[in-house]
């Protein structure tokens, strides 16, 4: 009762909207489980093989699941996880071998207690747990009188462990389970959220935080702060310690009492069994062997939760078996008995006296310590307004940096370091006094740089740390809100410590709740008219020397996105143009990275480019360390650049890989001891003593000399740089360690012979003026709501996606939610966000309303909502306005073209003097309107059935393309924006200057490598330049005079669309097999793109809108591996179709490609081939060849003419007797696994 009691009373402070209904089950747990077998008489024996049936029913679910090759944290029985089907297990497995003693047949008996306790203990794969069924086990032994049957299972259990030993997945898989870090060194999220349990539990170690709420305390800023981060998104269901939870939710006193009712219940049963020798009834060895199972899951407790459903059910069956009452009972010993001890009773009445007084203290107001600070205090009363690059002291941690659009032209900044290096970081500090005692709400002027440098902490006196921010919004100064803080008159300190680097902080204001938001600082920017703007036609300078570069080999990928990254004029090669002289002699420097087959033709035609005067850059040529050719020692006279050794891990001998700059002028970059990655293979060179011949930089390892890391070599009238450390190979695999010399090494190389166009740009956007600026992608745990406030029904986040497997595991990914990282609404829900002092916003978010209606609303100045809701089912698209409890539509469009299903985005603004309602970037909906616009919160609502919601972006209208619905930089605009995404990836095919190429003739500025159908704004860092276009693809744009990009060099159109499909694939559909995001690679699973697997039919993807020539589309595309061994990617269809139906591919034109060789690149029309290409596709190998290659489509479609290039050069050039009509555009394949990273589409309307 004294349990029960605290449980209910804690329950009705709970900040948790579950809070009352985890209360009230763990109440009847407690109250219907454990009370009603205890006073109520039930018949043990039977209660004994009930358990024991259910047992052996979760123990053959589970191995069920290993056996179909579930991963060891998916064996988890009927249990919701691995930890409580451990417990559990363990728990009632003394009651199964109790209940197999009974069989008759003592050679039965003694089988399936052997067979009983080694599945028991081969289905375990936690560490605590497999030790608790092994005690079990133990124990349960030692209660059988029979020898035999005590032998059985003293045998199973040897058996298990032995079998456990020697089994490799299970003994990782133990080991793991309770493991303190991941493979890659970074700490486990259960490891943190105990630290951050037990800073909750002191912070209120009597009342604890309420029921509910133990994952969102744990998770939270204000107990996280200084932890490392970790790479879980979830911790393990059912892994949390029990009692650790018990005490973070209801304090300690919960926690305790728990613990003292299960060994009251141990006292009464271990009471029993001393007297079980006088006991005739059937039911005692039940009874018994229940005593002995509470205690097991009373140390399981330990490991994971006991008051909840599954193990808070067998807790109830436990308890209340060994509390029972025996028929036999007064026979035992001659007396009944006893009662628990008078102290106990006494306790357990005293606790729920007790409960009034510990809540009142803790409610009590603290006192506080006295102050100091370095910065004068500030004495006010209704706003204080701090420069946050003037608060002191400036610790190491916090840089004062140049900032042109902070307020005072400078800013408070975190390095770029790593984010373990801040923990427990010291903060900057101000002080203020307080003429009276109030309420301040917080506000910080920041910019964040991406979703991992996103965050700051604040604090006021000695309270517990917050976390502001965490939000989606990159890239732009914004005014977000922290918390609020009730002060009494005096004085008190703020201190801002950092959270996370390369974050920047302007200013801080705290101001009473009158006072309201800082005032509109942000200026709403004017719209962008792009036909107002004035022509751009720079005076052209003097060009430079004309330059092209070439990349070939598998590991072309890592080259090509340093040339980018330079700005280095460059051309793909085909793996046959390798080894042909007259083709290599068009380039002024090739970069080969590893070439499959014979090199010696490579290495023959390699040696004639550099004597004519190339200049050649070389690694991983080679497979083995077999006979070199003579071709190759004169260009690598030092030795063989074949895959050598590899850095190790630190429990094996040797060591790292270092690399020593040894005073090489081209290393200077890169800082003595720089660590290889563990699985970059080096070559072993040495640097022959010539005058033609340099080593640069040292490799070492385990104290000794592996070789040079680059040779150099003038060989005729060019040079041939020969690397030992592969740098193309490490930057496509591993990371921008040694980005830095690589960059040095190619501007050395080129010398005079150009300029590099993009040295000085840094690849990210101006921070822009904002006034609006909201991001949500639902990325979190299930029960963090984010900043959305429920006003009806029920908003539901999906949670993470089953983590990937280990990487080379090759083991299938487990099955997680179907729509992971998204939001449910329910029937009638609503949400809502923003802040009071917005206005001029557009809302846009990406919906699936398959089995409902649903959309997005915003208030308006008029004191109304306008809603813009859409029903798939009824192909209904309509606008609606709720004015005093009343909602009239507007307007509606009950036709909207199919197919209907799937994701799709909608958008709601009052633009050019009407409300817009935009679908999947049309337009659909028009109503005039005068003085009316967007102000104050925003939300979401589910109208009937239930809702998919994700990607909801708010920004300024201002801001958004005239003629579209996007804003720059969002997926479907002209140019998304994804320089936050890790891989190489960002730096190539999504780097910002993909389609503004530097131009190969040596002028001062870039080329279009799409068309520009409608004008556009050539944007040069903070400044928009002015209009240029119509223009077709290969056109000039200058650059100002004398003045090289330091931000970025953009493009913005109305006609130009981007997709790289990060978030819900709106805009676009499928036809055929299913289109979603999935693993490119078996071997590492987390690198995920939009592609479908191996299907015998088309698989079709269809952008939404029908295009009218002239257009063009561009696609970076890839074919995946389609099986889980080997290298198996086929060289075939990646295909397009131009002008189609929306449905199949009977009309308009379809394009093939294929192996070099074989048909190459075909295109169709009515089912005859019109024109091919066959010396142009894709490379004949197949396999690894395409491993890592990321190919390149490109059609351009005009009246009567259809152009097509492959990889950047042309390969089809068909022209129509009539004029080509309008239809759909797709990507497609039929016999193939693909993937594709990137799809543009130049528009003429």
């Amino acid at each position: 009762m004294a349990c029960c009691g605290w449980l209910v009373l804690r329950a009705g402070v709970s900040p948790a909207q579950n809070g009352l209904l985890e209360a009230a089950q763990a109440c009847g747990i407690l109250v219907v489980g454990i009370s009603a077998l205890s006073q109520v008489s039930v018949p043990l024996l039977a209660l004994g093989y009930s358990l024991a049936a259910g047992c052996t029913l979760s123990l053959l679910v589970a191995l069920g699941q290993r056996l179909q090759g579930g991963t060891p944290a998916a064996v988890r029985g009927l249990a919701p996880g691995r930890p409580p089907y451990g417990i559990a297990l363990a728990a009632a497995l003394p009651v199964l071998l109790t209940m197999v003693m009974r069989i008759k047949r003592r050679h039965h008996a003694r089988v399936l207690s052997f067979v009983a306790t080694l599945l028991a203990l081969l289905s375990c794969f936690h560490l605590p747990s497999f030790l608790l069924c092994c005690t079990a086990a133990l124990g349960s032994g030692l209660l059988f009188p029979a020898r035999r049957v005590r032998s059985a299972v003293f045998a199973g259990l040897a058996t298990g462990i032995l079998a456990a030993a020697a089994i490799p997945s299970q003994r990782s898989a133990l080991v793991r389970s309770i493991a303190n870090t991941d493979s890659a060194g970074h700490a486990r999220r259960h490891t943190l959220e105990r630290i951050a349990a037990f800073r909750a539990i002191r912070a209120r170690p009597l009342v604890g935080r309420g029921p509910g709420t133990y994952q969102s305390t744990v998770s939270s800023a204000e107990f996280r702060k200084g932890l490392d981060e970790t790479r879980e998104n979830v911790v393990e269901t059912g892994s949390q310690p029990g009692y650790l939870v018990l005490a973070v939710e209801y304090g300690i006193p919960g926690a305790l009492l728990l613990i003292a009712l299960l060994i009251h219940a141990l006292w009464v049963g271990h009471l029993f069994r001393s007297g079980h020798a006088h006991d005739n009834s059937e039911g005692t060895p039940v009874r018994q062997a229940a005593t002995y199972g509470l205690a097991v899951l009373l140390v399981g407790g330990f490991f994971t939760p006991l008051l909840v459903r599954g193990t808070g059910a067998l807790m109830a069956i436990l308890t209340g078996t060994a509390l029972a009452a025996s028929p036999n009972q007064k026979a035992v010993r001659g007396v009944s008995l006893p009662s628990p001890p008078l102290w106990f009773q006494a306790v357990s009445a005293a606790s729920l006296l007790l409960c009034a007084a510990l809540l009142a203290s803790h409610f009590a107001p603290a006192p506080r310590p006295a102050l100091t600070a370095e910065t004068p205090p500030v004495a006010g009363q209704s706003r204080f307004d701090f420069e946050a690059e003037a608060l002191a002291p400036l610790p190491e941690c916090w840089h004062v940096v140049p900032a042109p659009q902070a307020s005072g032209g400078m800013a408070l900044a975190v390095p770029d370091m790593d984010n373990s290096e801040l923990n427990g970081a010291a903060g900057v500090h101000a002080r203020f006094d307080l003429l009276e005692a109030a309420t301040y709400e917080s506000w910080f002027r920041v910019l964040w740089k991406h979703g991992c440098a996103n965050s700051v902490l604040v604090q006021v006196d000695d309270r517990p740390a917050s976390m502001v921010g965490n939000d989606g919004t990159y890239g732009v100064w914004q005014w977000i809100a922290g918390p609020t803080f009730t002060l009494q008159k005096g004085g008190h300190q703020l201190t801002l410590a950092p959270r996370e680097a390369l974050v920047r902080v302007d200013r801080i204001i705290l101001s009473t709740p009158h006072v309201g938001a800082p005032e509109k600082q942000e200026p709403r920017p004017p719209p962008l008219s792009i036909p107002a703007l004035p022509p751009w036609n720079p005076a052209e300078r003097q060009p430079r020397p004309a330059f092209l570069a070439a990349i070939g080999g598998v590991f072309q990928p890592g080259a090509e996105s340093l040339l980018v990254q330079l700005g280095v004029p460059y051309v793909r090669l085909s793996d046959h143009e390798l080894a042909d002289t007259s083709a290599l002699a068009r380039y002024d420097l090739v970069w080969i990275s590893r070439v499959v087959g014979d090199p010696s033709p490579v290495f023959k035609a390699v040696g004639e480019f550099v004597k004519s005067g190339g200049t050649a850059f070389l690694e991983e040529m080679v497979d083995d360390y077999g006979r070199s050719s003579a071709a190759e020692r004169e260009l690598v006279p030092g030795g063989r650049l074949a895959r050598g050794p590899t850095s190790t891990g630190p429990s094996r001998p040797y060591g790292v890989i270092t690399v020593q700059p040894a005073g090489s002028p081209l290393l200077t970059a890169v800082e003595d001891g720089a660590k290889v990655y563990k699985d970059i293979p080096v070559a072993v060179l040495r640097a022959p003593k010539h005058d033609t011949v340099s080593a640069h930089g040292a490799l070492w390892r385990g104290g000794r000399k592996i070789g040079p890391l680059m040779i150099t070599k003038q060989l005729g009238k060019g040079h041939v740089y020969a690397f030992a450390l592969p740098l193309a190979f490490t930057h496509m695999w591993r990371g921008n360690r040694f980005a830095p010399i690589a960059l040095d090494i190619i501007k050395h190389a080129i010398g005079d012979a150009y300029a590099p166009l993009f040295e000085t740009m840094k690849c990210t956007a101006p921070a822009r003026t904002d006034g609006v600026r909201f991001a949500d992608d639902f990325m979190r745990k299930r029960d963090e709501p984010g900043p959305w406030t429920v006003e009806a029904g029920e908003l539901t986040a999906t949670g993470a996606p089953a983590p990937a497997p280990p990487r080379y595991s090759r083991r299938r990914r487990p099955k997680g939610p179907e729509h992971p990282f998204t939001a449910c609404l329910s029937a009638g829900a609503s949400v809502r966000a923003g802040q009071e002092e917005w206005e001029h916003f557009r809302v846009s978010a990406a919906l699936l309303t398959d089995a409902g209606e649903g959309g997005v609303w915003t208030t308006t100045s008029a004191g109304r909502r306008a809603h813009l809701l859409f029903d798939a089912r009824e192909g209904r698209l309509r606008l609606t306005a709720t004015a005093d409890g009343q909602e009239r539509t507007l307007a509606e469009v009950d036709d909207v073209p199919g197919p209907n299903t799937g994701w799709r985005r909608l958008s709601l603004m009052k633009q050019n003097s009407e409300w817009q309602g935009w679908l999947d970037g049309i337009c659909r909906l028009r109503l005039p309107v005068d003085r009316e616009h967007s102000v104050g919160p925003f939300g979401l609502t589910c109208r009937s059935g239930q809702v998919q919601v994700d990607d909801v972006q708010v920004r300024n209208v201002a801001n958004v393309v005239n003629g579209t619905d996007r804003c720059p930089g969002e997926e479907g605009s002209s140019r998304v924006d994804s320089s936050g995404l890790p891989g190489v990836e960002p730096h190539g095919i999504y780097a910002p200057q993909w389609f503004l190429q530097p131009d190969r003739l040596g002028r001062h500025g870039v080329t279009l490598a799409l068309p520009l159908f409608t004008p556009g704004a050539f944007v040069f860092d903070d400044d928009i330049l002015g209009r240029i276009g119509p223009a077709p693809s290969g056109t000039f744009v200058g650059f100002p005079d004398s003045r090289m990009p330091e931000k970025e060099v953009n493009l913005i159109s109305s006609s130009w669309r981007d997709y790289h499909f990060r978030g819900q694939l709106v805009d676009w559909y499928g036809t055929g097999a299913k289109w979603h995001r999935r693993s490119r690679w078996a071997c590492d699973q987390q690198w995920e793109w939009l592609g479908t697997a191996a299907t015998h039919r088309p698989t079709i993807l269809w952008h939404r809108t029908p295009l009218k020539p002239p257009y063009a589309i561009s696609v970076l595309c890839a074919p995946a591996m389609r099986g889980r061994r080997g290298f198996d990617e086929k060289e075939r269809d990646l295909n397009l179709v131009l002008g189609g139906d929306g449905h199949s591919l009977d009309t308009g034109f379809t394009l093939r490609t294929g192996p070099t060789g074989s048909y190459g690149c075909q295109l169709f029309h009515a089912g005859q081939a019109t024109v091919s290409a066959p010396n142009i596709g894709l490379p004949p190998q197949g396999g690894f060849t395409l491993h890592h290659r990321w190919l390149w489509l490109h059609a351009t479609v005009e009246a009567n003419r259809i152009r097509f290039s492959f990889d950047g050069r042309p390969a089809l050039d068909y022209r129509a007797e009539a004029e080509i009509p309008s239809g759909f555009v797709g990507f497609w394949t039929q016999n193939n696994s693909v993937q594709v990273a990137r799809i543009t589409i130049a528009g003429s309307e």
